[in-house]
């Protein structure tokens, strides 16, 4: 993986990656890098599940 592919998976793994799984398949990628690209794609889906969310005015 170049460093701009990288970069690029940071800002959204899932364009650079198909599963969650694939990132752990990479051979490329240190564990490192593996730790940041799922705690990413995590964050982007809790996000994306908080802004579908209803909002209620209690």
């Amino acid at each position: 993986m170049t460093p701009n592919q990288f970069e690029q998976a940071m800002l959204d793994p899932a364009t650079a990656f198909d599963t969650p799984e694939s990132v752990l398949r990479d051979t490329g990628l240190s564990n490192e890098q593996k730790i940041e690209i799922l705690t990413r794609w995590e964050y982007n889906a809790v996000e994306e599940a908080v802004a579908l969310r209803p909002f209620r005015w209690d």
